[in-house]
């Protein structure tokens, strides 16, 4: 009898998995899957293209990646319905750089109509040097979790 050559088993010999492990592991992948989903849109909207700035951009991003589902393009946003947002302007002068942030939402009614809303009470800037632009991406990160998880917060709306 030939033996297949990846198995070692005889070619007509059928491997069984235990039914519990298939089960398992449909599980876990379903689990693993709606907690992707799960997670709120976040869409960065960055005005910083120095080396300083858009480093601190990048840390910021890797954040709130671990707990927000990132959004690349405002395209992105009409099938997600309401959508977090972070607008950030940088300005940099040598090793320094200097961030305003602004929290809001933003929703699509179709592809080429958005809206947006910023809550003014949430502008806030950051001074921030080249050998501390991961602290201050997360600190920027922070901040805005904290904004959207406060309990005192009022909600925007979009109509």
């Amino acid at each position: 009898m030939k033996t297949s050559p990846l198995l070692g088993q005889p070619r007509n010999t059928v491997i069984r998995i235990p039914r519990c492990i298939l089960i398992a592991t449909a599980l876990f992948a379903s689990m693993f899957c709606q907690a992707q989903t799960s997670q709120k849109p976040l869409f960065v909207m960055a005005q910083c293209d120095g080396k300083v700035s858009s480093l601190i951009v990048t840390a910021l991003k890797n954040a709130a990646s671990q707990k927000y589902h990132l959004i690349s393009t405002v395209n992105d946003i009409g099938r997600r319905g309401l959508v977090q947002t972070i607008q950030l302007i940088c300005g940099e002068h040598e090793d320094v750089a200097a961030i305003a942030t602004l929290f809001g939402v933003a929703k699509c009614k179709s592809t080429k109509l958005c809206l947006a809303k910023s809550d003014d009470r949430s502008l806030n800037v950051a001074l921030c040097d080249t050998n501390l632009f991961v602290v201050c991406g997360r600190a920027i990160f922070e901040k805005f979790d904290a904004y959207i998880t406060h309990p005192d917060r009022t909600a925007l709306k979009i109509d």
